[in-house]
């Protein structure tokens, strides 16, 4: 009896523990909730161009709209050339610091005007991301508040345009910022092996 009472108190524990530590959302569970554009505390980076947010007790997970940087974590491939720089960059930028995220939102109910946040298909929630301070990086470069993260990463070199053949408002600009950075060798278009490997990606 005494041991059955311990292992009911111990999975108890374990539930409120997670309860209060915060979980995060299932695609299913997210489909019907509609997040606002505004600011949002970063949990954690998980590699280039995806991240774990917090919206009250949730984690949500987001991807970064409109680029792709190279790999880190993909089981299925070799680490990229130029994705460790681009990781390690964007935690850097966004690693638990509060930024503004304006979501990619579409009309689900078109009679009743209800939106909903537009989501990948492994249920990431597509995001514009906004520093919300200025940000001194390790190697000197002074970022202003307000930055457009997805775009500075296309023009630096560490992504590339990538809207996965669906479209967003920024498309051109992502565009124009993808040409200017390989026409003035920006990070991973430095490096021919780099610039090669990306354009198979």
């Amino acid at each position: 009896m005494k041991r059955n009472l311990s292992w009911v108190c111990l999975c108890l524990t374990f539930l409120i523990v997670g309860f209060l530590s915060g979980r995060i959302s299932s695609p299913t569970e997210s489909q019907g909730k509609y997040l606002a554009n505004g600011q949002y505390s970063v949990s954690h980076v998980t590699d280039g161009d995806t991240f774990v947010f917090l919206s009250g007790r949730d984690k949500e997970k987001a991807r970064l709209m409109g680029i792709n940087t190279p790999e880190t974590k993909d089981p299925r491939t070799e680490v990229q050339c130029f994705g460790p720089e681009a990781a390690d960059t964007v935690k850097q930028l966004l690693d638990t610091r509060t930024v503004r995220l304006e979501f990619n939102v579409w009309v689900r109910d078109r009679k009743a005007g209800s939106p909903t946040n537009k989501r990948d298909k492994y249920g990431r929630l597509l995001v514009y991301v906004y520093t919300t301070q200025a940000i001194r990086l390790s190697n000197g470069t002074q970022l202003p508040q307000g930055l457009l993260v997805n775009q500075w990463l296309i023009q630096e070199g560490y992504a590339r345009e990538d809207a996965y053949g669906d479209t967003h408002r920024l498309k051109d600009k992502f565009e124009t910022a993808e040409a200017h950075a390989k026409a003035t060798s920006k990070g991973m278009w430095k490096n021919p092996a780099c610039a090669k490997e990306s354009n198979r990606s």
